[in-house]
């Protein structure tokens, strides 16, 4: 499963959403995306507007490559689930955020993230990353329900 996360800022993140669609196209993995504010995914890709922290834990626990943006509570959930997640950052420029500090703060956080900044870069590293089993350590939060189920339900399937 590839899980991409949009975070909770009020402004859409369009491309976030775009990245999830191309890998749906590109990959035999499930795909799911929190997509906060922005439009809600094409099928096949699995979506919620909104995630709860144990639910957040569940999807990383489940997860073979993880997608974000720049906010650092997702970062750094990410990488106590074991992984290298991938970080696509909210720019300012394309109206997905009101400063630059997720990407100043991405920068900062070196080898441990695989910065990119652009929907092809973000998708060529999914897909790269789906095709290895990266090394980690699962995070020890117990793990919420079927989430599966709980975004079809809210998805009216």
């Amino acid at each position: 499963m590839i899980a991409l996360f949009a975070g909770t800022h009020d402004a859409p993140f369009d491309r976030l959403v775009r990245v999830a669609e191309l890998l749906s196209e590109r990959v035999s993995a499930e795909v799911l995306l929190q997509y906060g504010p922005s439009r809600a995914p094409l099928a096949p890709v699995i979506g919620t507007p909104a995630l709860s922290p144990d639910e957040v834990r569940a999807w990383l626990s489940r997860a073979l490559v993880v997608v974000t943006h720049g906010g650092p509570g997702l970062i750094f959930e990410a990488l106590a689930a074991g992984h290298q997640p991938i970080v696509l950052p909210r720019d300012p420029r394309f109206g997905e955020h009101v400063d630059a500090h997720q990407l100043a703060f991405a920068a900062r956080m070196g080898g441990r993230v695989r910065l990119v900044d652009s929907v092809e870069q973000a998708v060529f590293a999914a897909v790269r990353g789906s095709q290895q089993v990266p090394p980690r350590t699962p995070h020890s939060a117990p793990l919420a329900g079927d989430v599966r189920a709980r975004v079809a339900a809210a998805l009216g399937g």
